[in-house]
């Protein structure tokens, strides 16, 4: 009889890549919520505030705990990538400093808590898994929310398809149609990154691509299908970065012109193609919100509010703007407001710095030696700036984009180390 060897260390490998997927599916906040609030929708009288999200938070509870022991079983190789970028770890202790001037103590006490956690997930990725095997597992937990979401449009359309205000719209696996596009634009960009470093033949990236671009369809999110355009463009023409500098910025430069120039002409045609989907230059009322969001950021334009401190209903600091606009606003609808709302001109600006390093480094790695992987920071980076024009997806708690991010930030920085000061790298395990 032949004998059956099992290797410890082969079952503990496939149990972190287990963990890993799993937690990104939790961070995608997908599934699990869309139970709890039975299938509720924007418009039909359910507030979803209502419900209890206990399990949610003891998942999250034990994501940080699991998370912080894996860390600290590798803690050389922890302390070695927070070593590597110093002012990311400035952007993190600014965080939970915020609470010394926060407009609310406990929301910030609280938030960071969470914040902290989260980011250390993001570093778990980055120390624990090559760029390559990073792709490659968000593929996993991208595919697995793509079959998902279309399992429960055609099977359980109560969940899976929107009433309310914006009824028969697909929303997949998560609580609203716009969460799900936003979150297809990012599963899309990912798919083409592996099906074009992939294999001649490998076809399996190729299906996520079309799964995602046929879910943003169904989602009938405008902006969604116009950011995965834009993101598509910048994926099959990214070996521009590979001309000569004496070629590439003459290029960058006319692009940019060319950008503008179309921008200023086709004015009258945005509104022209918006008006076909029932929108308007004001992206939907967002744009009222802007000018009383900025009133209150020149109350405290250095520090902020603290994190999490600002949005609090009408008895917070948000009163002002949600008496002006006279409903009931949840955020900024745009990232880099509600970023200076909780920390500030002088937060701001490290975030700012810390995001152009990265892509600096970026674009530095892959022109060095160009492959498809490499340029997923430049990739990632480029669709957080787009989506945060209209949307609020910047520092936010148990969010899988500031997971991403902070995984990001420090595989370059570790990657560039390696690439250009090769001696000076310390290899750690």
């Amino acid at each position: 009889m032949a004998k059956i060897s099992v290797n410890p260390i082969q079952i503990l490998e496939k149990s972190e890549y287990v963990f890993t997927v799993s937690s990104l599916l939790l961070y995608f906040n997908c599934i699990i919520i869309l139970f709890i609030t039975n299938g509720a929708s924007e418009g039909d009288g359910v507030n979803i505030l209502d419900f209890n999200y206990g399990i949610v938070n003891l998942l999250y509870i034990l994501n940080y705990l699991l998370t912080a022991t894996l860390l600290i079983l590798r803690w050389q190789k922890t302390i070695y990538f927070i070593s590597k970028n110093i002012l990311f770890l400035v952007l993190m202790l600014w965080i939970p400093l915020s609470f010394i001037w926060s407009a609310n103590p406990d929301e910030t006490l609280t938030g960071s808590v969470g914040m902290i956690g989260t980011t250390l997930f993001g570093l778990y990725l980055a120390s624990r898994y090559t760029p390559k095997e990073q792709l490659n597992l968000l593929g996993w937990a991208c595919g697995i929310a793509v079959i998902l979401s279309i399992v429960f449009i055609i099977a359980l359309p109560k969940y899976g398809i929107m009433s309310g205000v914006h009824a028969g719209a697909a929303r997949g696996v998560f609580i609203h149609k716009n969460i799900m596009g936003k979150f297809m634009v990012l599963s899309n960009a990912i798919f083409l990154l592996l099906a074009r470093d992939a294999k001649r033949g490998d076809f399996y990236p190729w299906l996520g691509v079309a799964g995602s671009t046929g879910l943003i369809l169904a989602s009938t999110s405008t902006a969604s299908l116009l950011n995965s355009i834009m993101l598509s463009i910048i994926i099959f023409f990214s070996q521009i970065f590979q001309l000569k500098i004496r070629i590439f910025a003459p290029v960058i430069i006319l692009a940019g012109l060319f950008y503008w120039a179309f921008s200023v002409w086709s004015s009258d045609l945005a509104l022209f193609i918006l008006g076909l989907f029932g929108k308007d230059l004001t992206l939907t009322g967002r744009t009222d919100i802007w000018p009383f969001v900025i009133d209150k950021i020149q109350e405290r334009p250095w520090l902020g509010y603290g994190f999490n401190a600002f949005w609090g209903g009408i008895n917070g600091e948000s009163a002002y703007v949600i008496r002006a606009m006279r409903w009931p606003v949840p955020d900024s609808h745009n990232g880099f407001l509600d970023f200076l709302l909780n920390f500030g001109l002088l937060g701001f600006s490290i975030f700012i710095t810390v995001s152009f390093s990265t892509l600096i480094k970026s674009y530095q790695i892959f022109r060095n030696n160009f492959s498809w992987i490499k340029i997923w920071p430049f990739i990632f980076i480029a669709y957080l700036v787009i989506i945060n024009f209209t949307e609020s997806s910047l520092a936010s708690q148990n969010s899988v984009y500031w997971v991403l991010y902070t995984a990001v930030v420090m595989s370059n920085s570790v990657e560039f180390k390696h690439v250009f000061s090769p001696t000076k790298s310390l290899e750690v395990v």
